[in-house]
């Protein structure tokens, strides 16, 4: 095979001093890439904090976006694409199989390449456990320690890889993924989250929210903020039927802070707007004349 064509592999960076440790931290930009294909010698750690790109392997093009969190394999032949002048920012860390090693029981390095399967892995982090990663790979960079860096950089790999095996293990058991689907619909039914985004709910239950997004496609569900929407809706129109809250009240307590928007999806879903859903269906109580029936 001729050499020339073989892909560039890249070997982890060496400090300042000139010794080379088990794990870095680098921040890349579009303006800063490496732009021709090419494999590592470690498992590559990459957190988008903003824009987006595309990661490609193996023909395949997979979309990059803030809060995306990717695993890439040392064998795993990939490059970074644009859309032009499309800005974007990264986190990239160089791991080391020591630092896997040190996370992983003992031997079991079967088991880790069974959770890090793929060559290409990525999750879909909520803001809250993007803040938290964030976080941590701040100060990394900001302590002099290099201890305390090399500290704080592997309990973000520890964190990223127990998401990891959490997929994993409910993606091979049907039993696992349905009380997860369970869970979330239930979340979705409480008026206590209706002022929660879904990416918050899923956090709050500690799931990612392109987890389930998956998995709910996967049961047949379709997606969780059609049902999330529908919950609203129907507790609206109870509310409309046994109080006398303003219609801009319901809204606001169902998370639907547009006025036009709630009146708009209130009448898609039950064919007149909340007004006259009110006029129509309104309960009215007996006067008991303060006694009350047992």
């Amino acid at each position: 095979m001729d050499n020339k064509n073989l892909p560039v592999k890249l070997g982890m960076a060496k400090s300042k001093d000139g010794t080379v440790r088990d794990v870095n931290l680098f921040v890349n930009s579009n303006q800063c890439h490496y732009k021709a294909e090419h494999c590592h010698t470690f498992f590559d750690f990459s957190f988008v904090e903003r824009g987006r790109f595309f990661q490609c392997s193996d023909g395949k093009k997979i979309v990059a976006e803030a809060n995306d969190f990717f695993v890439v394999r040392p064998e795993c032949v990939h490059k970074i694409e644009t859309d032009g002048n499309a800005e974007y920012v990264m986190y990239n860390m160089e791991v080391s199989e020591k630092i896997l090693s040190e996370i992983f029981p003992q031997g079991e390095t079967s088991y880790e390449n069974e959770v890090i399967k793929k060559p290409l892995n990525v999750l879909h982090l909520s803001n809250s456990e993007a803040f938290k990663i964030l976080r941590l790979m701040n100060l990394s960079q900001s302590t002099p320690d290099i201890q305390k860096s090399r500290f704080y950089l592997k309990l973000v790999v520890s964190d990223i890889i127990s998401k990891l095996i959490t997929e994993k293990e409910t993606e091979v058991n049907p039993k696992a993924n349905n009380a997860v689907v369970s869970l979330i619909l239930s979340e979705l039914n409480k008026p206590e989250n209706f002022t929660l985004t879904i990416a918050e709910i899923c956090a709050k239950v500690n799931y990612s929210q392109g987890y389930v997004i998956k998995i709910f496609r996967k049961s047949g569900l379709g997606l969780p903020n059609k049902i999330f929407l529908k919950s609203k809706l129907d507790f609206a129109a109870t509310l409309l039927k046994t109080s006398d809250i303003k219609v801009i009240s319901i809204a606001d307590m169902c998370g639907l802070y547009s006025l036009s928007y709630f009146n708009r999806m209130f009448k898609s879903e039950f064919g007149v707007s909340p007004s006259i859903y009110r006029k129509k269906y309104k309960v009215v109580l007996p006067d008991t004349g303060g006694i009350n029936n047992i």
